[in-house]
């Protein structure tokens, strides 16, 4: 197993071999509190570093440049895009019954390519 350590301090973030950034939760809120923690410096370093980022849930979307979830939103910027709403009305058009089934035909698309 691989050594892990949990940590807020950008310092040890920067001088790390590669970083898993997790998140749960609205995406202003995930980045303000990057922000306020100078994580977001950190990560661009890291980034800038060629060494690998993994973002998991939140984390994937604050890699990206944008999030439109409740207004617009700036990311970290690492990744080129946005992220989108999944439409949850027929008037949006959505087709499924919710986003969750949605997720789950983008797996099975994804798994059969």
């Amino acid at each position: 197993g691989a050594k892990v350590v949990v940590s807020t301090d950008p310092g040890k973030v920067q001088k790390a071999g590669r970083v898993i950034l997790p998140g749960v939760g609205a995406f202003a809120t995930g980045m303000a509190e990057l922000c306020t923690l100078g994580m977001d410096d950190a990560l661009k370093a890291v980034a800038e570093s060629e060494r690998p980022i993994l973002g998991i849930c939140l984390g994937m979307q604050m890699l990206l440049d944008t999030s439109l979830e409740h207004g617009q939103h700036e990311g970290l910027g690492l990744i080129s895009g946005s992220v989108l709403p999944i439409p949850t009305s027929p008037l949006e058009g959505n087709t499924l019954a919710d986003p969750t089934t949605a997720l789950e035909v983008i797996l099975v698309l994804e798994a059969i390519l």
